[in-house]
């Protein structure tokens, strides 16, 4: 499975395989792809085998399916070190940009939020 196999899908189609939608997507693939720029690690080593889009989308088959590395690996045609190094890559980026932090225990103690149901 492709990012470009993926493009094709609806948008609720997109939102169902992966559990964000189309737009979200794209900044996480902006994210990482800031986050590969900065580093100065131009031109070192063997290309990445996956591009960045389907790096991310690796990662969110990983945490949406809870499938095992072995079986992702399976589907995107790597090896299992391949997945868990992407999956590592791609969490570290976005826990390292504010726009994907989720709020912690104390914002839901001190009763800052309102439960809208």
């Amino acid at each position: 499975m492709r990012f470009i196999e993926v493009s094709e899908y609806s948008e609720q189609q997109f939102y169902r395989l992966t559990g964000v939608k189309r737009d979200v997507f794209e900044l996480m693939v902006q994210v990482v792809s800031a986050s590969r720029r900065g580093r100065g690690r131009r031109g070192r080593g063997r290309r990445p085998t996956l591009s960045m889009a389907d790096q991310v989308l690796l990662t969110l088959c990983y945490w949406r399916e809870y499938r095992s590395q072995f079986h992702v690996a399976s589907i995107f045609g790597v090896s299992e070190a391949t997945v868990c190094r992407t999956v590592n890559k791609v969490e570290g980026a976005l826990l390292k940009d504010k726009r994907f932090h989720l709020l912690g225990k104390k914002a839901l103690h001190d009763g800052s939020l309102e439960c809208v149901l």
